[in-house]
């Protein structure tokens, strides 16, 4: 999570893979509930919805 509340995945090489676009909410943080789903939420705990969702995967290429 980085300080500006955009959550954003690097890979090994520190590049970045994914993030959700919750860029500007200071203080963000995120949740796994317990169906699986990763929640970003405000500081004040509202939730941020990205515009595209992440899905697990196999591979190793991030």
């Amino acid at each position: 999570m980085q300080p500006d509340g955009n959550l954003v995945l690097y890979n090994t090489s520190n590049y970045p893979r994914w993030a959700s676009q919750t860029f500007g909410n200071p203080g963000a943080f995120f949740d796994i509930q317990d169906d699986g789903n990763l929640v970003v939420y405000c500081a004040g705990s509202q939730t941020q919805t990205a515009d595209h969702a992440l899905r697990a995967s196999a591979s190793n290429d991030m």
